[in-house]
């Protein structure tokens, strides 16, 4: 009922940005608190309302940033993704962020929507090719890089977008390996971001080059500071231990894993979490490829 109060609202204030804020921010609420509603809103057509606010409204930064936010939560719904997609959500996203360089707020929901929305595999050609998407993230990076959470939204949809061999390498061509890396030495402490870095990092190191390159770029040593740094993180363990799996993958790689104390921590992370399936896994592939 809620829902459909906003929406008549919307519709009935077409022309007033500031109504279509508040109503972006209290969707967004609700939506983030009731999960039951990302699925009713979009069943609703706010995907249909959000991109003509966004179109009509290409001038106001804080609707842009209050739209992709909104489309950024109910995006978490797995079966919203694609229907979002579909409306042309990402491309307003892509205008939005074309168009508000520096405005934090743009550049930090838009890289939270497009990583929502780049999890769909059915969405990953156009973002990767027609919208381009992977250098208006790594943009995003360049122009704030003291931006925690903007990183790390810029991570995940590295991480989402790097689905095969190809995406891959493709991604470390332009760039992605050296902004993933800095990412993670602006904040250990912060266990979202580290999430998202470990992430982007097992994504992009099954390509033997990519293995060579990102060890070099310090990835070995830094991923094995962020499992050092949250020890009571099973997904940092579990993430961190992958990407020992992947680098180790080089013989020369390995070495320096084992001079680096990597067996140690793989070891660490498997007693701390013995009932993880995703731990256990990976930390026992770890340890295999790092002894023998």
């Amino acid at each position: 009922a809620v829902g459909n109060s906003i929406l008549r609202c919307m519709n009935a204030n077409r022309n007033q940005k500031g109504v279509l804020i508040s109503a972006f921010e209290a969707l967004s609420a609700l939506a983030a608190s009731y999960p039951l509603h990302k699925q009713h809103f979009v069943e609703l057509g706010i995907d249909e309302v959000t991109f003509r606010a966004m179109k009509a409204f290409e001038n106001c930064g804080a609707l842009q940033s209050s739209a992709a936010a909104l489309m950024k939560t109910l995006a978490l719904f797995r079966p919203n993704k694609y229907i979002l997609m579909q409306a042309g959500i990402a491309t307003r996203i892509v205008i939005a962020m074309d168009k508000y360089l520096h405005t934090v707020a743009v550049q930090e929901q838009g890289c939270g929507a497009l990583f929502a929305l780049a999890i769909e595999d059915r969405n990953k050609e156009e973002l990767m090719d027609s919208l381009d998407v992977p250098r208006k993230v790594i943009r995003a990076m360049d122009l704030h890089t003291d931006q925690v959470r903007l990183q790390e939204n810029a991570c995940g949809t590295l991480k989402a977008l790097a689905a095969d061999m190809e995406c891959e390498r493709f991604l470390m061509r332009i760039g992605a390996g050296e902004r993933i890396i800095r990412a993670m030495k602006l904040s250990f402490s912060d266990q979202h971001l580290q999430k998202q870095t470990c992430g982007a990092l097992i994504n992009l190191s099954f390509d033997p080059d990519n293995q060579i390159s990102l060890f070099r770029m310090g990835a070995g040593r830094l991923v094995l500071e962020a499992m050092r740094a949250h020890p009571d993180s099973a997904t940092i363990q579990e993430r961190g231990c992958a990407v020992v799996w992947n680098l180790a993958t080089n013989h020369a790689n390995k070495l320096s894993f084992l001079n680096l104390g990597a067996l140690h921590l793989v070891r660490l992370a498997q007693i701390k979490f013995p009932d993880d399936a995703l731990v256990t896994k990976h930390s026992k592939n770890a340890i295999a490829r790092l002894i023998l």
